[in-house]
């Protein structure tokens, strides 16, 4: 009875998602219309994109908590993020004003191609011939003063661990030659249904990598009735003659790695198991 009563609540979240898409679409271009007869990248982004994101968070109940809100630079900025699953650009784009940059093989995704150009998103590729031309590409919406947010990744992981993170993307930052910091974040997935999500079994209904097909994990996503993901924002980075783009890299990876750690589930099972293991009485850290 519980499986037939999640495809039921599949399909009905997947029909809300379709009509609410089917309104904010035609909106959102005309939104989008004058910038775009003008030549130029909106400062902003769209309030109706922002809405999008937060009534899809609502439809599949995906409920998400922000630490250190104080610490958000209120200048334009890179945001630098660990990256799990498509879900992220709902939970990141929900709360920050900013335009994701992503694999240009995305623009060719059937329905998700379609909403991240409507969404504003910059595609680039990582191919060393183009990589050039979409620095350039980069450089000239900071100019126009978006704050970006890119995974450095370079890809999706498992929800377990934090890859490590590619530099060539913040180049952008420096050839800008615009005032602007870099701001890491960290996000993990903390429950599902009220279960922690300390199991791969578990995490991979929401992690997507590898060689994972797209629709059956959507649909399965759709299933679920419940999820809890948390948000860290690290302080920012300033973007200065003291960096350069592998030093930025470092010092984010390192925030975002740290913040990982500090809210995922996994790695608070992993801290409580070594306390077990622990001898009583006897304190490993000073054993060296």
């Amino acid at each position: 009875m519980a499986g037939r009563f999640s495809h039921l609540r599949a399909v009905y979240r997947i029909f809300l998602f379709a009509a609410v898409t089917l309104v904010l679409v035609p909106l959102q271009l005309a939104w989008a219309l004058p910038a775009l007869l003008r030549g130029g990248n909106p400062k902003h982004q769209s309030p109706i994109v922002r809405l999008w994101y937060r009534t899809m968070l609502w439809i599949l109940h995906i409920d998400m908590t922000i630490i250190n809100r104080r610490v958000l630079d209120r200048g334009q900025k890179i945001f630098l993020c660990n990256h799990i699953s498509y879900v992220d650009i709902l939970v990141l784009g929900a709360y920050f004003d900013c335009f994701f940059v992503a694999k240009s093989d995305i623009a060719d995704w059937p329905i998700f191609g379609f909403l991240s150009k409507v969404g504003g998103t910059i595609f680039i590729s990582r191919q060393r011939q183009l990589v050039k031309t979409h620095l350039a590409l980069l450089a000239g919406h900071v100019k126009s003063g978006q704050s970006l947010l890119i995974f450095p990744e370079g890809t999706t992981g498992d929800g377990r661990e934090i890859l490590p993170f590619k530099s060539s993307l913040l180049h952008a930052a420096f050839d800008a030659e615009t005032a602007l910091v870099i701001q890491p974040l960290s996000l993990a997935y903390i429950d599902m249904n009220g279960y922690s999500l300390v199991t791969q079994d578990k995490l991979d209904q929401i992690a997507w990598y590898g060689e994972m097909k797209l629709a059956p994990h959507f649909w399965n996503l759709f299933r679920q009735k419940h999820i809890t993901a948390k948000v860290v924002i690290h302080p920012a980075i300033a973007v200065d003659a003291a960096h350069n783009s592998k030093t930025l890299c470092a010092a984010a990876h390192e925030q975002v790695k740290n913040g990982f750690s500090q809210i995922s589930p996994v790695h608070a099972l992993i801290k409580e198991s070594d306390k077990l293991a622990q001898p009583a009485g006897l304190d490993l850290d000073h054993l060296a």
